[in-house]
């Protein structure tokens, strides 16, 4: 006998961090991280490691060729109790591993779309929280205003969260880019992609990494050239988790881009700061 037989039913036990997830369903395992969404059949998994990269860290070790190392997914979460059933669960519904020859786990590693939940289901619990402070704060900040301010200061609290909004939307897209451009090239492997058609007004090109698969990337400028599209891009992706690259941005769009934040950003910023912040300690402190 080289396996146990899976469990009819599995506990229903799911692990939470701060904007990822892992749960059992269908006699298999559902990592959402990143904002995708990947179902791993338990043939696939070698182990559940608790505690191995940190204290609250939980791993989903992955089977891999004799030789060589696993793929393995990893969540942080605080409840212990929590991480102690899922562990038990799932290392107790593994296959024991026999003699016959290990294959690639994330081989078996489905990727599923995103959710078409739309509206106040489809946001994260990161952004529900900001989105219930940024509504809080406005709203006790506008009575602020009423008790103890005058005009002046209650137009521009009631009117400066528009540009507030849209200046640190702005900043935000800008760090984020700049963010990610950044551990991209500490980390990242650069591959020439080549052209692979058109999916509406979309340019789309694809490559292979370095695990053999092919991926695609959708160009995000548009290109100066005769025949409306370059046949080969450099793309930078993150070998950690290989769905997320980047393609590299010629020095026009680097200059178009800085101007952009310059001339609209960082004004709406500097205006939505002095209308909303600003207001509130005149009023608190002056």
């Amino acid at each position: 006998m080289t396996s146990n037989p899976v469990p009819p039913r599995l506990p229903s036990v799911a692990l939470r961090g701060r904007s990822e997830s892992l749960w059992l369903e269908g006699g298999a395992i559902l990592l959402e991280q990143r904002g995708v969404r990947r179902r791993i059949p338990l043939k696939a998994v070698r182990e559940i490691r608790v505690g191995a990269a940190g204290q609250r860290s939980v791993e989903v070790v992955l089977t891999a060729a004799e030789g060589t190392l696993g793929t393995v997914y990893r969540i942080d979460c605080r409840n212990e109790r929590a991480v102690a059933a899922f562990a038990d669960a799932v290392n107790g519904a593994l296959p024991v591993q026999g003699h016959t020859p290990h294959r690639d786990g994330k081989r078996l590693v489905e990727v599923l779309p995103r959710s078409a939940a739309t509206g106040w289901g489809a946001m994260d619990r990161s952004m529900k929280t900001i989105l219930l402070v940024c509504v809080g704060t406005y709203a006790t900040g506008l009575v602020t205003m009423f008790l103890l301010g005058d005009m002046t200061n209650q137009l521009s609290w009631g009117l400066g969260f528009m540009p507030l909004f849209l200046g640190v939307s702005v900043a935000a897209i800008a760090g984020r880019n700049l963010y990610d451009r950044v551990v991209l090239s500490r980390r990242g492997i650069t591959a020439t992609a080549t052209f692979h058609g058109k999916r509406g007004k979309e340019k789309l090109f694809s490559y292979i990494d370095v695990e053999g698969r092919k991926r695609r990337v959708v160009l995000p400028w548009k290109p100066f050239f005769v025949d409306g599209v370059p046949k080969r891009v450099q793309v930078t992706y993150d070998p950690q988790r290989p769905e997320f690259s980047v393609v590299a941005l010629p020095l026009w769009s680097w200059v178009f881009r800085t101007i952009g934040f310059l001339g609209l950003g960082l004004p709406l910023l500097v205006l939505g700061l002095f209308m909303v912040p600003y207001q509130l300690i005149d009023v608190l402190f002056l």
